[in-house]
């Protein structure tokens, strides 16, 4: 579900531990929005490492992006580091407590921000791999294998029966 919002996106803000193929481990950015008299959260995005913890000062900005209404966390998830800002996934009813926000998180996909400091990271498909001709032939190759197991055992129960 697309939503395009205007507000201030403030300086108050979360750092959830993520990578990105071929860049390496970083942050993802969730802030506090503040748009029509409610304060949200949006994940504004990915940063290096390096860059977690760089002043991110607010700015009032247009926003577009989507809503997203399933947490990351498991019971197999460690909790955050509240003091240390270092977050293992994006819990959206504890990162609200946390920036005094409603828990509603919007997914940022485009901004207004003439130089965002931040890189979007938007729900796509682009990044999911599509290798059904790989999963193909590797299921098909262990079908033919397994078919070839089970006639080399018949045949070998069929010579000790002819052998005795």
């Amino acid at each position: 579900m697309s939503i395009s919002a205007e507000g201030l996106i403030t300086d108050q803000e979360i750092h959830v531990l993520t990578s990105r193929a071929r860049i390496g481990v970083g942050f993802r950015i969730v802030s506090a929005f503040e748009t029509n008299g409610r304060r949200i959260l949006v994940d504004r995005g990915f940063v290096l490492e390096a860059q977690k913890d760089a002043v991110r000062p607010p700015v009032q900005a247009s926003i577009t992006g989507n809503f997203r209404t399933v947490d990351e966390v498991d019971g197999f998830t460690p909790d955050p580091d509240i003091d240390g800002n270092f977050w293992f996934g994006r819990d959206v009813a504890a990162m609200a407590r946390v920036l005094d926000t409603e828990p509603v998180l919007i997914i940022l996909r485009e901004t207004s921000e003439s130089d965002p400091p931040v890189t979007a990271m938007p729900m796509t498909t682009e990044g999911i791999p599509n290798d059904h001709l790989t999963y193909a032939l590797t299921w098909f190759s262990l079908a033919l294998v397994w078919a070839g197991m089970t006639v080399f055992l018949l045949w070998r129960i069929r010579q000790r029966t002819i052998d005795e």
